[in-house]
């Protein structure tokens, strides 16, 4: 909403489920979808903003019911080697996804070289808090979100511990976009989004907006992020 204020734009928003996104940006009609994640597939078919939002990246999280991750699994940073070694590791545990919900290019990469037993897909919303209702009901071992999420959803489950491991190789902060269909209307809109964000990353309600969100102890990480994209 910064950046739209900053633009003097009012858009037209339609609420939808992740699914339906694509085949929305699909039509004719000039259309954008906001906060998405970049993937080789989505590059190849949309053009893109520079990030309207970042986070701190995915971790894989589990409840103090699963074991904690074997120091096998782990490199020297504590980090979880790979997707692939945990599920090479233990075939018989599941990780819970959003169906068509992209975690960046590295990750979907490796889930996308698991077998179909190690992957329990739902369907639904883009948001994270189904994931959770579902690692809680045991419907799975694993699940891919953002610190954000699990800090503001573990209050709804005050008998349940969340644990974590970052996974190497995978970026700190993961940037969402804004994601549109290629016309020149959009072409247009994309150029100018560009300019205000430019703008808007020097300016302290964007940084306030993502301290807002989220726990004190990732503060010094977001501030370090912010850092990278007023480079852009």
């Amino acid at each position: 909403m910064a950046l739209f204020r900053q633009m003097k734009f009012k858009p037209s928003v339609e609420l939808t489920v992740t699914s339906r996104i694509i085949a929305a940006l699909s039509e004719e009609a000039p259309a954008c979808a906001f906060m998405i994640v970049k993937s080789p597939e989505r590059e190849a078919a949309f053009d893109f903003s520079l990030p309207t939002d970042y986070l701190l990246s995915h971790r894989l999280y589990q409840t103090t019911d699963t074991p904690p991750l074997p120091a096998e699994l782990l490199n020297d940073d504590n980090e979880l080697v790979s997707l692939r070694s945990l599920f090479s590791y233990y075939p018989q545990r599941k990780l819970i996804l959003l169906k068509d919900r992209s975690h960046g290019a590295l990750l979907d990469a490796q889930i996308a070289d698991f077998p179909d037993s190690v992957k329990y897909y739902r369907w639904g919303s883009h948001q994270y808090d189904c994931d959770i209702q579902m690692l809680v009901r045991e419907r799975g071992e694993y699940i891919l979100a953002y610190l954000y999420d699990i800090q503001r959803e573990a209050q709804n489950y005050p008998e349940t511990t969340f644990q974590s491991a970052a996974i190497a190789g995978d970026s700190a902060i993961k940037t969402g976009h804004m994601m549109c269909n290629g016309n020149p209307a959009t072409a247009d809109f994309l150029s100018t989004v560009n300019d205000a964000l430019r703008k808007l990353y020097h300016q302290l309600v964007f940084l306030d907006a993502h301290l807002k969100f989220n726990d004190p102890s990732a503060h010094d990480a977001l501030r370090l992020g912010l850092k990278k994209l007023q480079q852009l």
